[in-house]
């Protein structure tokens, strides 16, 4: 019966776990740059069974207490590519990974490159973070008419005037190494190797879509919301066998 409880227990957090990631994934069905996010699972609780017989001792096998999320991990197929009006837009044909500095000051990862300048005329994405060149520093623009000039080419080269104002990097992290730091950015895990640049081509007037499947994860979402019902009735029902149990015992007929 305590079994049951944990089982039943562990499946409700996993499920409400899943649904957590699977609403994700829909509010940023149109967020550029987007890679939509999976869950895997393994036991909770996986204890070994064995037997004495006749001195020796026999396996019987695992039972565990059900399942829980054990990683959420990324789906790196790229998201159809979308034109846009914006000058300074550009997608990676191929793979790696623009990097942008967080308010913290860490390196996070994307594939969004919806950039523009800000008033201090630095070239930042959609969020405000600054873009990274392949000097390892921001690309700034020397005043807001040369900022509103620019334009990106197939290099990465932010140009304005004739002017090349920096060239926006494109870097090769592990993918095993990136963890999902929200929206479209990513950032390593503790030790991870240091990324090296790479060369690409880049696709100057486009983004890269979001790569969220609406229609799989709609139906995620009608299937997790039947199967939290489930445990929860499976939950209900262990502890009205619990408390029946502990109510009838020692009791005399």
């Amino acid at each position: 019966m305590i079994r049951d409880l944990y089982s039943a227990a562990a499946g409700l957090l996993s499920t409400a776990l899943e649904e957590s990631v699977v609403a994700g994934n829909l509010a940023n069905v149109s967020t550029p740059g987007y890679q939509e996010q999976e869950v895997a699972f393994a036991p909770f609780h996986e204890m070994a069974m064995q037997a004495n017989l006749a001195g020796n001792t026999v396996s019987l096998g695992a039972i565990t207490g059900g399942a829980e999320v054990s990683v959420t991990t990324s789906n790196w197929t790229p998201g159809a590519m979308q034109a846009s009006s914006n000058p300074l837009a550009v997608a990676i044909a191929g793979s790696g990974f623009f990097a942008v500095q967080t308010a913290r000051g860490q390196v996070a990862y994307t594939r969004a490159g919806d950039f523009q300048f800000n008033g201090a005329g630095e070239l930042v994405n959609a969020d405000g973070q600054a873009v990274l060149a392949t000097t390892g520093q921001p690309i700034q623009a020397a005043s807001q008419a040369e900022a509103a000039g620019a334009t990106v080419n197939t290099n990465g080269q932010v140009v304005s005037g004739g002017t090349v104002l920096g060239q926006i990097a494109v870097w090769n992290p592990a993918l095993t190494s990136l963890v999902s730091a929200g929206d479209a950015e990513f950032t390593q895990t503790a030790g991870a190797a240091a990324p090296g640049q790479m060369t690409a081509s880049l696709d100057p007037g486009f983004l890269q879509g979001s790569n969220v499947n609406l229609i799989g994860q709609m139906a995620d979402l009608i299937r997790l919301d039947q199967v939290f019902a489930s445990d929860q009735n499976a939950l209900e029902t262990a502890q009205q066998t619990m408390t029946t149990a502990i109510s009838t015992v020692g009791t005399v007929s």
